[in-house]
Formats: C-alpha cells, structure tokens, sequence
C-alpha cells in the first residue's frame, strides 16, 4: 500500500503514509487555548470565594475555558508538493485557514486568513490552476463556495442564492469544473426559515459559465461529490429527512412534561455548576473536566446519528469492519450517461487517489477499495469525516 492520506479527526490533523501514522495539531487552536486560558488565570481572583456568586463573575471561569472551547478541523487538503496541507478550522466565533509544513514540523504554520464573522468549511485544491475552492459560511441560513487564488489567497464569491452550499471539489479531466453540493432554504410569508430542501449535486463550467444539475432524486440528499480520473461522479446517497410539516406522535405529547422537567433540572445543573464548580450528582471531583465526548450523538454533514445504536446494528450484520455510519449512507458511482452503481454502504466520507483507489471512513476505520474492489484496512481511526488523499 503506497501513497499519502490526510484527514481530520475532531481538532486534530492526521497523516498517514507507508511509515505509519502521525497526528499534528492546530497551531492556531494551540495558541488561542494558550490566549484565553492566560485570561482566564487573569480574572481567576474574580471567581474565588463566596461573594463571587453574587457578583455573577464566572464568565471567565477556568471550568468555561476548558469545557467550552469548541474547535473543529472544517477542511483540509494537500497541496501541490504533498509536502504541506491546508486547512481550515473554527474555534468559538472564530474561523481561518492556515498552512502546515508535514516534512518540518519546526516551521510556524503560515497564516492565510481569518474572520469572526464568517466560517471557512470544507476545500479542494486545483493543483492545475492552483486555485481552491472552499465553502464560505456568512450566517447560519447562508453559505456559498468561494473560489480563492493561492498566490494572494484573496477570495471571491461564486454561487449566490437562498441555499446552503458546500463541498466542492474540482473536475480532473477538466480542471476548469466544479462539483458542489447545495440545498435549497424554506421560507414561510414572513421570510422565516421553516425548512431545507434535498441536498443535490450542481457542476459549474468556468469555461462556459454554465450551471448543470448532475444529481437530484427525491427523498435522497446527494452530499461530498467527488471525481475520479474520468470524472466520473462519486457522491453519498443517504435518506433526506424533511423538517417541514412533520407532526409530532401521541408519544411526544406525552413525554412533553418529563421533557421539561429534564430541562429544568438540566437549568439547575448548569446554575450549580457555574457557581460551585461541581454538578449535582457529582461525588468528587467535578467530572466535566475529565468527560470524553459522548458517542452516542454525533452530527455528520448536518445529521444526528447515534453511533452506538449504529455500531451494534452493523456488528449484528456481521460487518467485517464495523463502523458508526447508517448503512443507508451509501457510496455511488455515476458515469457519463446517469448510470449508477453502488460501491459500498455505511459510508462517511471518502476520496478517490490518483490510481483510481478509493479511500473511505466509516467512523471507525479507514478502508482502502483497489479499483477490482478489495478492501484494505488503512488504519483504525475514530470519528473521521474530511479525508484527502
């Protein structure tokens, strides 16, 4: 097995290559941990001792610093050499891209940009016309791809619209096309947002400037369209779940007071925690500073799946390698003429390398199909969505 992948994994990077793996982590999240614990430890004498509580000041608190910093990696890819990766990320209200040396670990990362009022997502970079394509988020009901030239990494707009578009990835026999996924945003008379159509697939020709729909069924979102050699069309089929006119069962109704219950207790938890530092069912030390992230609900590509339901439903099938992915998210190929064929079901994310091998994430493993359709663990890896080869 020979070549190089690269994937995030939470807040981390991972490469792996023929001498193993290594993980590499965010200089920019380092650093802004490192900043705002520093002001926490500055406003520590603010939450000690009882008057604290009446004056309200937990804000700073080392308990909110260390528990609710949330960074993610967005998106990552090689760039020409394989040498360095490019990647974005989002950290509280705060998001950029930046660039990692993998042969010199001791080089700074290089600071493309950053914005607190917009998140940089997932990317792919044309290694044709060195260009990159990433998604570019304005609010929570707006995002578009944005087309950015690597030699001043100024950005420009390309899609517009009422639609939350994302994913892109350039064509390879014609490096002048984009694939992207995007869905439709539902509004009501009053303009609110009531709802999300079905994710499909568009195709945009610079060279034309023509915008096609490649694919679009109905009761499926089509999402991380990707291309092989022939650019033939690779993307994940998976069921679409409306939230527009859903009516709530006999049973929800029902669970209406325990649910609030739940929440007032969940109100007083908080409130005991942010004063006192301990929770209300704790026995010692407060258990928040230790807790792993929880398993059972993840979300992937904006659905909520619980992967320890899913796991043991795909070990009871027997499923050599069992990951966390619903086995109706399922990996297609589609040629030319709209034929489709299945590839492989309980998919996350994949790619698809220069030798036309595909290389995919079930949440648990990553998995290498030869294009005669053997499989080959690459490595046991947990929670892994982005992956680029």
């Amino acid at each position: 097995m020979s070549g190089k992948i690269i994937f995030a994994s939470r807040d981390k990077l991972g490469l792996w290559k023929d001498e193993g793996l290594d993980y590499f982590e965010s200089e920019y999240i380092r650093k802004y941990q490192k900043n705002k614990l520093e002001i926490s430890k500055k406003y520590e004498w603010k939450t000690q001792g009882i008057n604290s509580a009446f004056r309200g000041d937990f804000q700073h608190s080392r308990l909110n610093i260390e528990d609710n910093t949330k960074a993610s990696i967005n998106g990552v890819d090689f760039l020409c050499d394989d040498e360095k990766v490019i990647y974005s990320v989002s950290i509280d209200d705060n998001s950029g891209i930046f660039i990692k040396n993998l042969k010199d670990s001791s080089e700074p990362e290089k600071h493309v940009i950053h914005d607190n009022k917009v998140v940089f997502c997932n990317m792919d970079y044309n290694e044709t016309t060195n260009q990159l394509a990433v998604a570019v988020q304005n609010t929570a009901w707006e995002r578009n791809i944005a087309v950015m030239d690597t030699n001043d990494f100024k950005y420009s707009i390309i899609t517009e619209g009422d639609s939350i578009d994302d994913n892109p990835v350039w064509g390879r026999m014609n490096p002048k096309t984009l694939y992207y996924e995007s869905t439709g945003v539902g509004r009501n008379n009053q303009g609110n947002v009531i709802g999300f159509g079905s994710r499909v697939i568009n195709k945009l020709d610079f060279s034309t400037g023509e915008l096609v729909e490649v694919a679009s069924y109905q009761g499926v979102d089509c999402i991380y369209p990707k291309v092989d050699n022939k650019d033939n069309l690779y993307f994940i089929k998976r069921p679409y779940e409306s939230s527009l006119h859903r009516k709530a069962s006999i049973i929800e109704y029902l669970l209406i007071p325990f649910k609030i219950i739940r929440a007032i207790f969940k109100w007083i938890e908080l409130f005991t925690i942010m004063h006192t530092g301990e929770p209300l069912t704790s026995k010692g030390a407060n258990p928040a500073k230790s807790k792993q992230m929880d398993s059972k609900d993840l979300i992937i590509n904006g659905n909520i799946i619980n992967a320890e339901k899913i796991l043991k439903e795909n070990l009871a099938r027997g499923e050599k390698y069992a990951g966390i992915a619903p086995k109706e998210w399922e990996l297609v190929r589609m040629d030319a003429d709209g034929e489709q064929k299945s590839i492989k079901k309980g998919v996350l994310g994949f790619d698809i390398n220069k030798n036309n091998e595909i290389v995919y994430s079930n949440g648990k493993y990553i998995i290498k199909i030869s294009p005669d359709g053997k499989e080959e663990v690459v490595e046991k890896v947990d929670f892994v969505e982005k992956i680029k080869t």
